[in-house]
């Protein structure tokens, strides 16, 4: 029988000899008041593991949770294979994992979103690459691999129907579901729109495909029995298929209804949810307390150039304060350095989102990540660039504000500037609290559902407080002030937002990001250097 060993890595282990630590494990690990060590649950391997016959021996290693491997001697097994997954924030770690595995005469194999978007980077540090969907070539290449021989890559074109994909094994990560922030499921894949700076229609498709309502419903309940908290339904667009979702959420509220706590749920999903009350109530009534949504810019001309026209279906801010209305969080993907921007964008979008109260989870400069529709305008542009003098782990924890295209209205420098001096603003506390403020008056006051659920286990009140006590310690008085102002009302109306301050309780990714970008600042050139496009290669059908 062959030994497979299935490693999630770490974003930067903690280790003496290596001076970065990735903020959110640290902290997560490092307070004893919660048992949360990781944030999600690795879905991509506990699927890959159902996928994978009997009479292999599979086992997960989530370096998050069970540590980080620097010598083989930690592992208790003499493994046949290591197969690695990620994403580009993991790109460093993912190729440390596959030269020290190759080192040591063992087969590895790497796959994931980064993997299958830009496989150049990874083939001198593994023996084998899976790009795209694995449910049909990961069986393939454990067929050949059983009668000595394999092929160096794997590429799976065709869109696999979802039946394919099995109930993932979440028992390899039995004992430590109740260790992570949120569980996973996957209801579907694919996205109907084509937004030009996208990159799922091309490792997903443009029709979205799902799983069975049974399915998602027996995933669910294996996560609950197992202690998990909160799911993340991880699609890239929830509401893709309108009617799946609507019947899914219908069967998901009277299977939650029947669990000892109810689950809290989040998803990310378009903004047009907002055009659709009957969805919004279905959601609000399954407990789903947030929803990631890709809001991009207030700039009407930016969005309608990136083929971006379901955000503009209704008022962006009337449909942030609909959603808000039924209780759930929109967290917001803001971006910035479109076309259509020019330097007052900046501003621009902090007063939107000061006004609107929604919460910027993620900033961004515009990028074009290879194949997309503005990937191949850009380099007929000549206007694709890679930052000069940057590391890879540079590039990894500075892409907030770091770019791999020239901007059209402003310069690069006052592009890394500015998008540097709008995290900085939206992080203040002091924003941070007027943006709560403005949320919290728009939403009703917390549900039965969530009240049980956070008197059953108090402690998930506690996941974001631990690196919200020490971040308060170091506080100057008035931001310490604005912070116990916040988590005080709350508790009081709507205790599951109060997860919402581990995402500021910390600094040290945004001084990380400033340094970069200060350094690149620094550069007498900033502009980069032109890539040439027979160095890159894309091969995703859209169908």
């Amino acid at each position: 029988m062959k030994n497979i060993l299935l490693v999630s890595p770490d974003f930067n282990p903690r280790d003496s000899r290596i001076t970065h630590t990735h903020f959110d494990n640290k902290w997560m690990s490092a307070i004893p008041i919660t048992s949360i060590k990781a944030y999600m649950a690795p879905l991509a391997l506990a699927t890959l593991s159902a996928l994978t016959p009997e009479d292999f021996e599979v086992d997960i290693w989530d370096e998050g949770i069970h540590g980080t491997i620097f010598e083989l001697s930690q592992l208790d097994k003499d493994y046949d294979l290591v197969g690695v997954t990620g994403y580009v924030s993991h790109m460093r770690r993912i190729r440390e994992l596959g030269q020290m595995f190759r080192e040591h005469k063992i087969l590895t194999a790497a796959g994931g979103p980064d993997v299958s978007g830009s496989p150049e980077n990874y083939r001198e540090y593994f023996d084998i690459l899976f790009v795209g969907e694995t449910e049909f070539v990961w069986k393939k290449f454990l067929e050949e691999w059983q009668k000595g021989n394999w092929r160096p890559e794997y590429r799976q074109v065709q869109k696999p129907p979802m039946a394919s994909s099995p109930i993932p094994r979440w028992d390899k990560l039995a004992p430590y579901i109740k260790n992570y922030a949120i569980a996973a499921v996957q209801t579907t894949r694919g996205c109907p729109y084509d937004c030009n700076y996208c990159d799922v229609v091309y490792n997903y498709g443009r029709t979205p495909r799902h799983k069975s309502v049974e399915q998602v419903l027996e995933e669910v309940s294996v996560l609950e029995k197992l202690g998990a908290g909160s799911i993340f339904f991880c699609d890239d667009n929830f509401m893709g298929q309108p009617k799946y979702t609507k019947e899914l959420l219908r069967e998901l509220i009277s299977v939650n209804r029947q669990f000892r706590r109810q689950l809290c749920f989040t998803t990310q999903i378009t903004l047009n949810v907002a055009q659709d009350d009957e969805l919004l109530q279905l959601l609000a009534d399954a407990n789903f307390t947030s929803m990631f949504i890709g809001v991009e810019t207030p700039n009407e001309e930016s969005l309608k150039a990136a083929n971006n026209g379901h955000n503009l279906q209704g008022d962006i801010s009337e449909s942030i304060r609909k959603i808000q209305s039924y209780g759930i969080v929109p967290e917001a993907g803001i971006m910035v350095g479109f076309d259509e921007d020019d330097t007052s964008i900046f501003k621009r979008q902090l007063r939107f989102a000061q006004e609107s109260g929604i919460d910027p989870a993620t900033i961004n400069t515009l990028k074009a990540p290879p194949g997309t529709k503005l990937w191949y305008q850009m380099h007929a542009e000549n206007r694709v660039v890679r930052p000069r003098g940057v590391s890879d782990y540079e590039w990894e924890i500075g892409s907030d504000v770091l770019t791999n295209i020239l901007p059209k209205n402003m310069t690069q420098a006052e592009l890394i500037s500015g998008c540097t001096w709008l995290i900085e603003n939206v992080r203040d506390w002091k924003n941070f609290g007027e943006r709560a403020k403005v949320t919290l008056s728009r939403m009703p006051s917390r549900e039965p559902a969530r009240k049980e659920h956070l008197a059953g286990n108090p402690l998930r009140l506690l996941r974001g407080v631990p690196k919200a006590v020490v971040r308060l310690a170091t506080m100057d008085a008035k931001n310490r002030s604005a912070a116990v102002f916040f988590a005080r009302n709350m508790i009081l109306k709507h205790p599951t937002m109060l997860i919402r301050m581990s995402k500021f309780a910390n600094s040290e990714r945004r001084e990380e990001i400033s340094q970069i970008a200060r350094q690149q600042l620094g550069l007498d050139d900033v502009s980069g250097y032109v890539e040439p496009i027979e160095a890159l290669r894309f091969f995703f059908s859209i169908d």
